[in-house]
Order: structure tokens, then C-alpha cells, then sequence
């Protein structure tokens, strides 16, 4: 079934209109008619089932006839540290991401990032890169749309995620391996740190720690930066998924898990 964002939400009975490029799509590219099933998502984790009442190029008219929580969405809320990549690197690290799962990303400048980025530039790239997020979220059937937050220095990202249960840092000589912790631990959210294309400095892993941060391993290899942030939302999510079954989750949180 056909599925669309609106800002709009409904319960049953309601009519939700579609307005733009994605009525234009509904009407023409689909061919879509009144009495057709479509499927609604207000981007913060509702969908609505509807049915088409009126068919419109610059408009279309969906009642609602039913109303659910979105199942696509994960049992853990991460939210991605992800220090700036030059190039097209952080456009595929937000897409993936979005793809994997992800609750929000933040954009972050550690020392050794390449990528600068002044006011007009930092605006730019945050319109870019949300709306990569959003046709991210469209084509992989997520049911809340995450957003990419402004660009933040390392030393104020490592502050800010002291307020998530599990707390980790990606680092090539990290000594704890992710599996084992995960596979032990019980989290409904996370704050996650990946490196630029050279890598954390022994200064900055070692204020995450001060932070209770947790250094972790992603295994004997070395990814690169964009491989790094894909690698360990797709281990949490499906380790989260796996304690879930296990009865080993309540939907409350734990205690924090963090550098020891």
C-alpha cells in the first residue's frame, strides 16, 4: 500500500488532505482513484490507514479509517554523534542511518574533521541533509521522520549525551567489544560517537570517558568513518530487538551504562 508523510494528524473519520508533489505522484504517477487504500504517517510515529475520497493534481482527500502506532520503528531510540565527513560520506552515513533506524542525528566537529563549516555553509548542508533524512525515512516505511540537528563541537555532544542510558564511543583501540556489552545490558536509548576520516585523538576519548562514555570495539579491523556509524546501529538495534524477545526488556530505563 502506497504510504505518504503529512504534517497532519487524524483519528478515525477525519479527513487528511495531501498537498504538492506527493498529490501530483498519488494522481498521475499512481493513478490512484477515490475508494483506493493509502497509508498516512505523521512523521512522529502514527500511522493512518485512509481511503481516498477525492483525487485532485493539486490535492488529494484521505478519510481515516483506521489508527495504529507505527511498527517500523525499533525498540531502542539511538541518537548518532557522527563527526563530519567530507563529500558525499555524510550524506550516505544520514541515509543509512535513517534506513537502520536511527531517532535523530547530530552532526559533530572533532579535531580531526576535514570539513569546516561557516553559518551559511552549516544552513545549507542541515537543509540538504534533512531532506535526505526525510526521503530516507519515505523509502525504507519508517514511521517517524529523524531529524539532523545542528553541528555541535565534540566537547559540547560528549556533555549533552550524558542524559542517555548506554553511552558509546567507536574507537579503534577500544578494549570493550560491543557485542558483550550489548548482549548483557538492557537500554532504551543510546547516544553513539563515530570518528572522522582520521580517527579520535587520546584527548578526546579520554574526556568521553571522563563523560561516561564508553570506548568500544567494532572487532580486529578498521572501518572507515562512513562503514563505522552503520555497523554499530545495526548490532544495537538488533540486539535490542533479540533482549526484547527474550523478556529481557521492561520500556523503562536501566542504569546507565557507561565507561567503568
Amino acid at each position: 500500500m502506497p504510504r505518504f508523510f503529512t504534517d497532519v494528524s487524524g483519528t478515525v473519520g477525519d479527513i487528511i488532505p495531501i498537498v504538492g508533489e506527493d498529490a501530483l505522484h498519488i494522481s498521475r504517477s499512481l493513478r490512484m482513484a477515490v475508494g483506493d487504500p493509502i497509508t498516512i504517517c505523521d512523521g512522529l510515529g502514527t500511522d493512518h490507514i485512509c481511503e481516498i475520497v477525492y483525487a485532485g493534481h493539486d490535492i488529494v482527500k484521505a478519510k481515516v479509517v483506521e489508527v495504529f502506532p507505527s511498527e517500523s520503528e525499533p525498540d531502542v531510540e539511538v541518537t548518532l554523534y557522527a563527526s563530519v565527513t567530507k563529500g558525499e560520506k555524510m550524506d550516505f552515513v544520514i541515509q543509512k542511518s535513517v534506513e537502520l533506524g536511527v531517532r535523530a542525528i547530530v552532526p559533530v566537529l572533532s579535531r580531526r574533521c576535514i570539513v569546516r563549516l561557516d553559518e551559511k555553509s552549516e544552513k545549507n548542508k542541515l537543509d540538504r541533509w534533512n531532506k535526505i533524512a526525510f526521503e530516507a525515512s519515505k523509502q525504507s516505511g519508517r514511521g517517524y521522520v529523524p531529524k539532523v540537528r545542528s553541528v555541535m563541537t565534540f566537547e559540547k555532544a560528549v556533555a549533552e549525551a550524558s542524559e542517555h542510558s548506554l553511552r558509546l564511543i567507536a574507537y579503534e583501540r577500544g578494549k570493550l567489544p560491543l557485542a558483550d556489552l550489548l548482549g548483557s545490558s538492557v537500554y532504551v536509548d543510546a547516544a553513539v560517537f563515530t570518528g572522522p576520516e582520521g580517527g579520535y585523538d587520546e584527548e578526546e576519548i579520554r574526556l568521553a570517558e571522563i563523560m561516561g562514555i564508553a570506548p568500544i570495539s567494532l572487532g580486529k579491523r578498521i572501518l572507515r568513518a562512513e562503514t563505522a556509524p552503520l555497523c554499530v546501529l545495526s548490532i544495537i538495534h538488533y540486539q535490542a530487538e533479540l533482549n526484547s524477545k527474550k523478556g529481557y526488556g521492561n520500556g523503562e530505563k536501566e542504569e546507565n551504562i557507561s565507561a567503568r
